[in-house]
């Protein structure tokens, strides 16, 4: 997380300091003192009421404790693009004093996708470190002449429920859905039928199932493969009861529209979480109509499963020249690569998960339909573990050989 922080504000400074805004001149364009930042871990304020895995993040009302703590900064405006179903604000927060924006600026998103939290902790630290290293000449000067907005969390309602117990993952706003289209809402949603705070699955024994034991621990189940002629023994359901007896098990939480499924790239339609029609919520809309509003944005970051710094996106002559544009311009692809080289080193990360494919994600519509340079970055995965090899036996002692017998 600490690495990722630093990447961030160094992937700014970088892009800023460059004389032509745009390029991506990270080694050679970035004031001394912005790689080493100060950094932190995460929030000691989390409460111990909240589900474990989310001890140390920020709840909302924590959050908006220390975006009001750094709106004391005079570098510092705090506004709110509007209010969502549930009463909570849609904060931005500007760095840099330029009242009319007209100053080439940067963007940075939070958790584009609810359940991501570590997105927003993350956004929010990197506002409270540039904040914090503004009184050096480096940092100065640049705020002096260019801008830097952070909504560290666009998508509040959703985030919030991930807070909530028992523990599932949440995504969607609070707009009522109706996730199976039976034209009923929420009649079969997950539950914590073993009451430990958790929402998790259900390994249901069936023949010819999908799914059999690990042969190394029967506690992991993973799927078969029919083209090696295994056989399952196992299905796996989401933990509840099937209240609405379809033989589907909480398919039907009512659980709301997705930030990231909800925009006009690759919209995904009459699908799950991606509501009635694109840009059809308060938090798209807002997002989208401030950035529409605000040309001098000229680059995005967000914190968001589908990452192009680890797995760059990839175009080609042929689609550049396609009048609907569906992959990266060549044009484009030179710098990003440079800008993507620059993270993985500083990050250090290895083996990322593969980024799942866009449906109306914020990060390819900021690209594709908004028309700016956009990264996204999950930041932190679970690392790969290498088994521990076997001990070899000692070897026997010089002038030792046989047995003692």
């Amino acid at each position: 997380m600490n690495r990722a922080i630093g990447w961030g504000v160094l992937l700014m400074l970088g892009w800023m300091t460059h004389p032509a805004v745009g390029a991506c001149r990270v080694a050679s364009g970035v004031p001394t003192g912005a790689a080493v930042l100060p950094v932190g871990g995460l929030s000691e304020s989390g409460s111990d009421d909240l589900p474990s895995p989310l001890q140390g993040y920020a709840t909302f009302e924590q959050m908006q404790t220390r975006l009001q703590a750094l709106a004391e900064s005079p570098w510092v405006e705090l506004s709110s693009l509007g209010k969502t179903a549930g009463q909570r604000d849609l904060w931005l927060l500007k760095v840099g004093a330029d009242p009319q924006a007209t100053r080439p600026a940067i963007l940075v998103v939070g958790n584009v996708q609810g359940s991501h939290v570590l997105g927003r902790e993350l956004a929010l630290r990197m506002a409270e470190r540039l904040v914090q290293a503004g009184d050096s000449p480096a940092i100065e000067q640049l705020l002096a002449n260019y801008t830097v907005y952070f909504i560290p969390c666009p998508t509040p309602d959703a985030t919030e429920k991930n807070f909530q117990t028992p523990a599932r993952e949440h995504n969607g706003n609070l707009t009522p859905t109706d996730d199976d289209r039976d034209f009923s809402l929420g009649e079969d949603p997950p539950q914590d039928l073993n009451g430990d705070g958790v929402v998790t699955m259900l390994r249901i024994a069936e023949p010819f199932g999908t799914h059999r034991t690990h042969p190394s621990d029967p506690r992991v189940l993973i799927p078969i493969d029919p083209k090696k002629g295994e056989v399952g023994v196992f299905r796996l359901e989401v933990e509840s009861r099937d209240l609405d007896q379809d033989k589907a098990f909480g398919e039907d939480a009512s659980d709301g529209v997705e930030f990231n499924r909800n925009f006009t790239f690759n919209y995904g339609y009459f699908a799950r979480g991606t509501g009635p029609h694109q840009v059809s919520e308060i938090e798209t809309r807002a997002v989208a109509d401030f950035m529409y509003d605000h040309p001098n944005i000229a680059f995005v970051l967000c914190f968001s499963p589908e990452d192009n710094v680890f797995q760059p996106w990839k175009g080609s002559p042929q689609t550049d020249s396609g009048r609907i544009k569906s992959k990266i311009l060549t044009a484009d692809q030179a710098h990003t690569d440079r800008l993507a080289e620059a993270f993985r080193k500083l990050h250090g990360g290895k083996n990322p998960p593969d980024a799942p494919a866009g449906s109306g994600s914020f990060s390819e519509w900021s690209y594709f339909h908004y028309g700016r340079w956009t990264f996204a970055s999950r930041a932190w995965w679970v690392p790969t573990v290498e088994p521990t090899k076997p001990a070899e036996p000692a070897k026997p002692a010089a002038g030792q050989c046989g047995s003692d017998r």
